[in-house]
């Protein structure tokens, strides 16, 4: 039986593996957690298997986590104060995004974004599907923290395909050569000077939802 370890894969996605014979189609038909072992006994039938943690996570990857979960908790803390029927939704990441609100009759779609100052943030293709395809009611809530001033600052995008102009069929083509199709499944997004300026003008301090979880 021959084992094919995958690192990184979007959940939502199909994921093509390249052997040295041929390039196999690993569809997933149900929402799981990234990283798998595919085994291709049967490659009509593939199965997916969550690999055995065989060493300790690096640093970088443990904050990263770390800010991020920090940065979720915060956003549903704020939510939870000006919206109503919040719901965390981050165990499912097929869905595209982490949180849940209602703000009158609509539904918003937010997915939260956080960072030390930097005005970069990572963008994963299912998140910019999910970004068109709900428009108006998607959000990026992109977080700020700052050690020198010891602020949390909070900027809501609503609708980042509209707002950042994001250049979306571009991004989402499927590019081939003879061999193998190959599709972009994460990006890493800079907000400019300006798009920062922007977004200052309806800054959010989020200090005080904090301490509140």
């Amino acid at each position: 039986m021959d084992k094919i370890s995958i690192y990184s894969l979007e959940s939502s996605l199909s994921t093509v593996v390249i052997t040295k014979s041929s390039s196999v189609l690993a569809v997933q038909t149900e929402p799981c957690d990234p990283l798998y072992e595919i085994y291709t006994e049967n490659i009509g039938k593939a199965t997916l298997q969550q690999p055995q943690e065989d060493h300790e996570t690096p640093n970088w990857v443990t904050e990263r986590l770390r800010i991020g979960v920090f940065g979720e908790k915060v956003a549903e803390s704020y939510l939870k104060h000006h919206y109503s029927d919040v719901k965390n939704v981050t165990k499912d990441s097929w869905k595209g995004y982490d949180l849940e609100a209602s703000t009158g009759d609509s539904r918003m779609y937010i997915e939260v974004k956080t960072t030390y100052t930097s005005n970069c943030f990572y963008l994963s293709i299912n998140e910019l599907i999910k970004a068109n395809l709900y428009g108006d009611s998607y959000y990026i809530f992109f977080i700020k923290i700052c050690n020198k001033s010891k602020k949390i600052h909070g900027y809501l995008i609503k609708n980042p395909i509209s707002t950042l102009s994001i250049p979306f069929n571009y991004m989402t083509k499927l590019f081939q050569s003879p061999s193998v199709y190959v599709q972009p499944c994460n990006f890493i997004l800079e907000l400019s000077p300006n798009q920062i300026l922007v977004l200052e003008e309806g800054e959010i301090c989020l200090n005080d939802y904090a301490g509140s979880f």
